[in-house]
């Protein structure tokens, strides 16, 4: 099943274990983490892609932006409660991905909107691309969020901010490096993965985007 990070630490720094964590959390989040270490063992965690509104994008194929979606998702998707807690992530992630592509990308931090059977806001990341590209592909893990009450699936977004949907908005307080929030696991454990797995996928994208 791989790592299961908690977001707890003692006063000296050293990490709680994932049982010792669960002891000191709500019933509705156990009920979370049973269902999210169910779906892992069947190999059936939800995916991006399972809900993806692909916008007008000058940034690779449909498919490509797919499956570059979900393999970041998998491989951040590592907290005990799930990718809903992983955004910024996430971001970071697939920014360093498109960097490595030749797009020009910056993971943002900000507060993020969204507008539904409810309306809630939250602290949010996603990517802006220098060619006008918004990548919101996180956000439909919020489902999975014990924290936000009732929440309903918001679908994934990835194509021109132009374009995005009416459903969200995002207002950025700045990029991930400027606000100086940095996940060391980004670099050391996700991206030599993210990197093969792009080096080996991604022969010829360029020539299929749309």
């Amino acid at each position: 099943m791989g790592r299961e990070l908690v977001p707890h630490f003692y006063s000296d720094g050293s990490p709680v274990s994932s049982e010792e964590y669960l002891t000191t959390v709500a019933p509705q989040n156990r009920t979370v983490v049973d269902a999210i270490r169910k779906q892992k063992r069947a190999g059936k965690r939800l995916m991006p892609s399972q809900s993806l509104n692909e916008g007008p994008s000058g940034n690779f194929s449909v498919e490509f932006r797919r499956a570059l979606a979900d393999k970041v998702a998998a491989l951040v998707d590592e907290n005990i409660t799930g990718r809903s807690d992983m955004c910024m992530q996430y971001a970071a992630l697939m920014a360093l991905a498109l960097e490595h592509l030749d797009v020009k990308a910056t993971a943002m931090v900000g507060q993020a909107t969204y507008m539904g059977a409810k309306r809630f806001t939250w602290d949010h990341s996603w990517v802006e691309t220098e060619n006008g590209d918004i990548i919101d592909c996180n956000v439909d893990s919020v489902v999975e969020n014990p924290a936000i009450l009732n929440a309903w699936s918001v679908p994934a977004w990835w194509g021109a901010a132009s374009s995005l949907p009416s459903d969200r908005k995002l207002q950025s307080r700045g990029s991930l490096t400027a606000q100086k929030l940095r996940d060391p696991d980004v670099e050391a454990v996700w991206w030599p993965d993210l990197r093969t797995w792009i080096d080996e996928n991604a022969n010829g994208v360029h020539v299929g985007i749309e």
